[in-house]
């Protein structure tokens, strides 16, 4: 899917030099273990790494400095507000950051602009950030916490991104300056790891040594030299070496301005997938990201199994929330039932209709018997963690219309009558946006 109109507000800032670059021993939402701080000080917070490289030591001195922008400095927050970090996790309806990214972009209107946070490249198709233009080589290679049973080595990015040659370069282009006040970039060590460089506007940054234990997990944290708020245009991962090079993704944190919106997604994925993640590594990734409201949407692909056992599926929706909640026991839950869909049966004889009335001729659409009780099981889990929910489908063409093939005037859905169209996210993205703003609102305000 591909966005028709992205809307880039981030104003620039001074771009000061970046100085404090860390490691921790572990690995949050792209990769580290440790308490998140807001915003993080960088002597008291973490431990400095011993320098690498020149490199490393240039940005220990003003010499380090990259040049001033000429931009003005980003808003400030109005008086009385503070940070709200806002994490979604779900299917591909989220992973094409296209009705999140709307829903980022109308909060964000309200409250000023956050941080978020990016995939390790261009992991599968469907996956991509509305805030940035990703590009990466064809010498990297993927792999998904979705397909593999190992969950020691992901953590919420769910990918990592592997270059064994020199100079495969993974790119992340803003159009405007983006503004942070840190900036965690995850690698995985392995047994003769190769060496890669960092560059912020083309100037190499900082570089890490990957040679360790597999798995291993190391982050460089990158923070301006004065002030609280530094700005970027084109932030780079490149190889330097043969040797294996392996990274989980970026987190730019930005906590001085207002709101984030942060999303994680996975294309034909079901709530299950988050059952891959180790609960030490979840939880590392909830400690380090600290996020004041998680929104979790899945339920599209449950809904096309005809052999979903519901009872189960509820069990383990629950298990997985609780285990977000051990984790912070104050976050806020909100719940996103499964918009409508539809899918073309390969015979009309015995197709459920969710209308009664005959299907089109020779088209042989049907909602999917499974989607309707998927939405009440996601609604009564909900009720079960007093956690807010949000029925999809109240703003969007009923099963019924999608099955008759009305699917909005302009269209809401795209020709597969399962994911939407631009303007059906914008649309839902305005009704979601309703449902979060007082919320945010009252959370700001300490109500």
């Amino acid at each position: 899917m591909a966005r028709q109109l992205f809307r880039w507000l981030f104003i620039s800032v001074a771009l000061a030099a970046l100085a404090t670059l860390v490691v921790v021993g572990g690995l949050l939402i792209f990769g580290i273990r440790a308490p998140a701080p807001t915003p993080p000080p960088a002597a008291e917070t973490v431990a400095a790494e011993t320098p690498a490289s020149s490199s490393d030591a240039r940005l220990t001195s003003q010499e380090a400095a990259l040049p001033v922008a000429s931009e003005a400095a980003p808003p400030v927050a109005a008086p009385g507000k503070k940070s709200f970090v806002i994490l979604q996790i779900g299917d591909s309806h989220t992973a094409a950051d296209l009705f999140t990214g709307e829903v980022r972009d109308r909060l964000q209107a309200s409250f000023g602009k956050g941080g978020l946070f990016l995939p390790p490249g261009i992991p599968k198709v469907g996956v991509q950030s509305a805030e940035f233009t990703i590009k990466a080589g064809d010498a990297w290679t993927y792999n998904a916490m979705a397909s593999t049973d190992e969950p020691e080595h992901f953590w919420l990015s769910g990918y990592t991104a592997t270059a064994t040659s020199t100079g495969a370069v993974v790119s992340f282009s803003a159009a405007g300056q983006q503004a942070f006040d840190s900036i965690d970039v995850s690698f995985l060590k392995s047994p003769g790891g190769g060496r890669a460089e960092i560059l912020l506007d083309g100037e190499i940054v900082d570089q890490v040594m990957l040679d360790g234990r597999p798995g291993e997990p190391l982050i460089k944290r990158l923070l301006p030299a004065t002030g609280t708020v530094g700005s970027f245009k084109t932030l780079e991962i490149r190889s330097a070496s043969a040797g294996k090079v392996e990274f989980s993704g970026v987190f730019i944190d930005q906590r001085q301005t207002g709101l984030s919106y942060l999303s994680v997604g996975f294309p034909g994925a079901r709530v299950t997938v988050l059952n891959r993640i180790s609960r030490e590594n979840l939880s590392d990734d909830m400690a380090r990201l600290n996020p004041d409201m998680l929104v979790i949407a899945f339920g599209t692909n449950e809904g096309f199994d005809d052999n979903l056992d519901l009872d189960k599926y509820r069990k383990t929706y629950g298990d997985i929330l609780t285990a977000f909640r051990q984790a912070r026991p104050d976050l806020a839950l909100v719940m996103i039932g499964p918009p409508p869909g539809a899918r073309q049966e390969n015979t009309c004889a015995n197709v459920r209709n969710a209308c009664g009335s005959s299907p089109v001729p020779a088209a042989c659409w049907a909602q999917p018997p499974k989607l309707a009780a998927v939405r009440e099981a996601v609604m009564a889990v909900a009720k079960q963690f007093n956690a807010t929910y949000w029925d999809w489908g109240s703003v969007l063409p009923s099963a019924c219309d999608l099955e008759q093939g009305r699917l909005g005037d302009p269209a809401l859905f795209g020709p597969d009558r399962v994911h939407l169209t631009g303007r059906g996210y914008r649309e839902s993205a305005d009704a979601f946006s309703r449902i979060l703003e007082p919320m945010v609102g009252r959370a700001l305000r300490g109500q």
